[in-house]
């Protein structure tokens, strides 16, 4: 977000899309327009107000209530929510209300009692008290509302296709093996020729592979469920970092130093371990299924547009795509005293290099419109020339669909069908991204940002990650991982919408639904005849790795505004609602990135900030605390009160780490 002097700066895509929707929603003259035209007017900063600074995302919008009506008592019916959100999530900032709890009491000497509640949650609870008719706009707006949506990164396999056509074109990287003497188009057609194994560098077509650190990597972003993370590790160490001290070497090129391997083993807890078992036998038996997928309704129509007759749709179903690997043997990792990201009294972290097979990042793809085609050739050989229109489908696909389509500029209808007929198409092949030959559809090809590439690639590919290490002794990394692993992917999810906190100055703030923490990519240790606080020296000891998503940088506190520190505290809030505390709530451990996840690189923009907690070797779960006292028999509570009162000061730190402005706010229920 833009500072309050830098004036009408551009609106953050995420925020964008949300003004799009209530487009969408309400016409040009909505009643509701005049706040969409000022927000979007003070490019969603607005600035000060008498010399206070103030949030450009508010609850602005009071849910009308039947003077006789009853009391609404706490907690409110469900209403939409996502894994890692309060219990209030809203679409956008209009679907926050505040609400008169009590009705009758509404002429009091000390006012109406105020609550807050979203659109689903309080329609929800009027239609089940009959109270339908003094808000009849409010309960259409809330009918409107999206559901929340999970926010992707962006395809990595476009990311790194991209990256290998610059590889080829000599314009990123620094070969190992340099110059082979051939020419270079020579050299790449006679590499396509051939077989290469996962990690058999010294086989891999050229110009690969290259020099480590010698270029960035793109950072990993995505979600690598458990169950597919490598189970073995070969990390690359030539400079002795895995010793986790601090290294001064005067040489630091890769190249003139012998390099030096060493082997780690994932190491998870044994509930993750049945959770992972789980999850391949239901890979192994979903390779098994030869379950057609449907990719989309195809309908016949006449030549004048109109619908044929009842019955003539199509579902049509290809076979299923190849099987997703079931689990990843191994995998290299790269570190370098060059990319030191950071170093504090527990643990040294840096920046590593990658290397997974591309089977890890690829999602198998068939061309509908290949499949449109062949669908149009078989229904033109049964029954004759006739108009078509093809509608995609979903994961949601049902036997009852009602499509409304546009055959004419001025002919809409809607379709009703039960059962459709199924076209079956077998003659359209899945295309893999990480496949090594050339893609068999140029409609795919067309839609790739890098093309079609000139050669072959290597059956890998490079990624950037956080690798951290423990100094000898400390068990501080041990305990975060473990609470990765415990957290699983909810609070590493970017969902749409927002949220609704109450921060310390007892305001509710609406911020996005980004994730709370980085996502988590596996813990490693190496394989030791001694015990782990048995070593004697520092050369004997080889610290464990905790493997974490690149987030940014640490935030400096003065240089946010006011949206952005609520954002941060917000991820410390959600968190509490969670039943966790981070327990080392400091500037260093929340970090800001450039750029949304969504986005590919190079269309990422500077303005759209995005934040993480990280460092939770110090968190604690309240869902311990009870398990604690429940073992010991103690009716105090004495643990699940030691959580509290953390949670507590905890939540008092807020201010002053992130520099609040010491504000007075109104309480709300």
């Amino acid at each position: 977000m833009p500072t309050a002097s830098s004036g009408t700066a551009s609106i953050d895509p995420f925020e964008r899309t949300r003004l799009n929707t209530l487009r969408d929603i309400f016409q040009k003259d909505s009643e509701y327009q005049w706040q969409i035209d000022l927000l979007e007017k003070h490019g969603y900063n607005l600035g000060n107000l008498n010399e206070w600074p103030i949030s450009s995302r508010m609850m602005n919008r009071n849910w009308p209530r039947d003077p006789e009506g009853k009391e609404i008592i706490y907690p409110l019916p469900d209403g939409y929510m996502t894994p890692n959100s309060t219990r209030l999530w809203g679409s956008t900032l209009f679907d926050f209300f505040f609400c008169i709890l009590i009705p009758k009491d509404f002429g009091g000497d000390t006012g109406p009692e105020l609550g807050a509640g979203t659109g689903s949650m309080l329609s929800a609870w009027m239609k089940a008290n009959g109270e339908l008719e003094y808000a009849k706009l409010e309960m259409a707006w809330a009918e409107a509302e999206e559901k929340p949506k999970l926010r992707l990164a962006a395809d990595l396999m476009e990311i790194i296709n991209a990256r290998d056509l610059m590889i080829m074109m000599e314009t990123c990287g620094t070969p190992m093996r340099g110059d082979c003497g051939e020419d270079s188009d020579d050299k790449q057609k006679k590499d396509s020729k051939l077989t290469v194994l996962p990690f058999d560098y010294e086989n891999y077509p050229h110009p690969w592979p290259l020099v480590p650190f010698s270029s960035k990597p793109p950072a990993l972003q995505s979600h690598i469920p458990l169950h597919i993370l490598p189970e073995t590790l070969i990390v690359h160490d030539p400079f002795g970092l895995l010793h986790a001290r601090s290294v001064c070497t005067r040489d630091r090129n890769w190249t003139s130093v012998e390099d030096i391997t060493h082997k780690y083993h994932l190491n998870l807890v044994d509930s993750i371990r049945e959770t992972i078992a789980a999850e391949r036998a239901k890979a192994v038996e979903a390779a098994s299924s030869s379950e057609p997928v449907v990719v989309g309704i195809l309908f016949e129509c006449s030549d004048d547009g109109q619908l044929t007759a009842s019955g003539n749709a199509y579902r049509l179903t290809v076979p299923p795509p190849p099987p997703p690997p079931s689990s990843t043997s191994e995998a290299h990792l790269f570190i370098s005293p060059t990319a030191k990201a950071g170093e504090g009294h527990h643990s040294i972290v840096y920046h590593a290099e990658w290397d997974l097979p591309r089977s890890v990042f690829s999602k198998p793809k068939v061309c509908v419109k290949c499949v449109e085609a062949a669908a149009r050739e078989i229904l033109r050989e049964r029954v004759g020339k006739m108009n078509v229109d093809v509608v995609m489908l979903g994961d949601d696909a049902t036997e009852n669909i009602r499509f409304c389509d546009t055959f004419t500029d001025d002919t809409t209808f809607s379709y009703d069908t039960t059962p459709m007929s199924t076209l079956h198409i077998d003659t359209v092949p899945w295309y893999d991204p990480a496949s090594t030959d050339p893609c068999p559809c140029p409609h795919i090809m067309k839609a790739l940002v890098s093309g079609s590439l000139p050669g072959a690639t290597p059956p890998t590919a490079l990624v950037s990650v956080v690798a951290k290490l423990s100094i000898m002794g400390d068990r501080h990394l041990e305990t975060e991982a473990l609470n990765y692993q415990r957290f699983g992917s909810d609070f590493s999810q970017h969902w749409t919408g927002y949220t609704l906190t109450r921060h310390p100055n007892d305001r509710l703030t609406p911020t996005p639904m980004g994730a709370i923490v980085p996502n988590f990519y596996g813990y490693y240790s190496k394989e030791r005849t001694s015990d782990y606080y048995g070593f004697r020296s520092l050369d004997s000891y080889f610290s464990p790795i905790l493997l974490l998503e690149e987030c940014g940088t640490p935030i400096e506190p003065d240089m946010l505004d006011l949206d952005d520190k609520q954002e941060c505290a917000a991820l410390l809030l959600r968190m509490h609602h969670h039943g966790w505390t981070q327990g080392s709530f400091f500037p260093r451990n929340i970090l800001m990135q450039l750029g949304d996840h969504g986005d590919f690189p190079l269309m990422r923009s500077p303005s759209d900030k995005r934040f993480r907690l990280i460092d939770f070797g110090r968190g604690k779960s309240l869902k311990d605390a009870k398990e604690a006292d429940r073992l010991r028999g103690d009716e105090k509570k004495t643990e699940e009160k030691a959580w509290c009162r953390g949670q507590v000061c905890e939540k008092k730190e807020i201010e002053s780490t992130l520099e609040f402005p010491r504000v007075m706010g109104s309480k709300r229920r």
